[in-house]
């Protein structure tokens, strides 16, 4: 779903060329994908050497937006986030579901807190429901 709502908007507002790759365990959705030339889908998990080489070599160095839409436990979120932070350079990062459970709950409030007013909780403006959450962090990463 995000994927896709994404990939619309790079085609609909944008006159420029733009890659958006995605990873997820399945295979899903294989047709769709296929309507998106624009999205790369890399099958696998997200910290496995193989995927994190395969993303670099579609990125050099760094990226615009990186959403986190996995596992939403606070571990696994956090290591998303720190591992392809310090690997890529992502000028936003957009954390989905910071209000699904009390470890997204308690990554959000740590990331307020050692963010200030950078982290923005965008919950209300998301249409999906106080319950799921969104939060956009902006990141001062060099180019």
């Amino acid at each position: 779903g995000s994927a896709f709502s994404i990939a619309r908007g790079m085609l609909k507002n944008s006159g420029r060329s733009h890659t958006l790759v995605t990873i997820d365990r399945t295979n899903e959705n294989v047709e769709a994908y296929e309507k998106f030339p624009c999205v790369k889908k890399i099958v696998g998990d997200c910290f496995d050497p193989e995927v994190l080489q395969k993303v670099h070599s579609i990125f050099s160095s760094s990226i615009d937006l990186l959403h986190i839409d996995s596992t939403h436990t606070y571990d696994h979120t956090f290591r998303c986030f720190t591992e392809y932070n310090r690997r890529f350079h992502p000028r936003l990062v957009v954390f989905d579901d910071i209000k699904l459970n009390d470890g997204m709950k308690q990554l959000w409030k740590e990331i307020c807190e050692s963010f200030g007013e950078d982290a923005i909780d965008c919950t209300e403006q998301s249409m999906r429901g106080e319950a799921a959450g969104l939060g956009v962090l902006l990141l001062h990463n060099p180019r």
